[in-house]
């Protein structure tokens, strides 16, 4: 599902001018993808839906902070992983072992065209990743899914997953 950045800059555009209709419209627009980001780290429907509300209210207390409209998603989607770490936090500590930091080198990163043989591979692939992904610690999957689903910099993820 593609990201309609310019239209979703236009909302909170028009929320940060005291439109608070639109916020109606960016949340239907926004919260199924940071509710899938929410759910896929803490692993439980009730805490990713709470999170993602718990979320919207801070996005919107500081939505006069944001310069670049466009870039709401990336933002926001920050605000739903820290708020997710922060729940996995309270239930128990986490760290990353030297071994651990490695799972990143094994994810391809590189485009290319399918053949149908290819594209059956790739989905045998997807799959053997995702439970990868899924075998990790919480904080290591909070990195992997910024990445590589909210394509986040590994320098900004660095910042947020240490």
């Amino acid at each position: 599902m593609e990201v309609d950045n310019k239209r979703i800059g236009e909302l909170v555009t028009e929320i940060q001018q005291g439109n608070m209709n639109a916020f109606g419209k960016l949340y239907e627009t926004v919260s199924p993808r940071s509710f899938f980001v929410a759910l896929q780290i803490v692993k439980n429907k009730q805490d990713a839906e709470d999170i993602l509300q718990d979320s919207f209210i801070s996005a919107l207390e500081k939505i006069n902070t944001i310069d670049n409209p466009e870039s709401f998603v990336g933002w926001f989607n920050r605000i739903v992983a820290n708020k997710s770490k922060d729940f996995l936090k309270k239930k128990k500590p986490m760290l990353f072992d030297e071994e651990e930091k490695q799972v990143f080198e094994l994810i391809p990163d590189d485009d290319r065209e399918f053949s149908p043989q290819e594209n059956l591979n790739d989905k045998e692939t997807r799959k053997i990743i995702f439970d990868a992904v899924n075998e990790l610690s919480d904080e290591k999957r909070i990195c992997v899914l910024l990445h590589y689903y909210e394509n986040m910099s590994i320098a900004d993820i660095a910042g947020k997953c240490d």
